[in-house]
């Protein structure tokens, strides 16, 4: 390998130890941002190092055909170091930022949603009110007929039927007066 492309490998590694940097203050960011429990963390913890060896692997791959050397691992703590050093901070605050700002869009959003919905959903309640409303109004109104005419129904049948019924009782009570001969 020519010093030329030790130089690039070791700058390309240096700028992995810097993305790695950045993305440990964007786990850190997110995970405090979701209040992530003792089960959420662990698998939150499995996922950001599986991105990250990923990551560092693929650059790996690029900046030096995959080649583990000392200076490989310099150049990553190197990276690190200068992330932490100058940039952490102002990226954590940054992050934080961003994460309030999308936050105040999804809200935003799902507001402005729920409003258009409801706009959309207005002239069909007031059709639904402007139907329902009268078949209700008739549905009550044929009930309340319904019970007074069965109720008069059975005033005026009560008195035939009770006289129906006692003549009934008077042939058969007669007949049972009467003795066999």
């Amino acid at each position: 390998m020519s010093l030329r492309e030790q130089i690039y490998a070791f700058l390309v590694m240096i700028l992995t130890g810097i993305a790695s940097g950045f993305c440990y203050d964007f786990y850190l960011v997110l995970k405090r941002r979701w209040k992530l429990r003792r089960t959420g963390t662990g698998v939150g913890d499995l996922l950001f190092w599986a991105v990250l060896t990923a990551l560092v692997f693929s650059l790996l791959v690029v900046g030096n055909y995959g080649e583990l050397r000392l200076y490989v691992f310099i150049s990553l703590g190197l990276g690190l170091l200068l992330y932490f050093r100058i940039l952490s901070k102002s990226m954590v605050s940054l992050l934080q930022k961003l994460f309030n700002i999308i936050q105040k869009l999804w809200m935003l959003t799902v507001k402005t949603i729920t409003f258009l919905w409801k706009i959309i959903l207005f002239p069909l309640r007031i059709i639904k009110t402007v139907v329902c409303y009268p078949v209700k109004f008739l549905k009550k109104i044929i009930y309340t007929l319904r019970l007074w005419l069965k109720k008069t129904v059975e005033k005026i049948l009560r008195r035939p039927s009770n006289a129906f019924k006692s003549r009934i009782k008077n042939i058969f009570n007669n007949i049972k007066k009467r003795k066999p001969k």
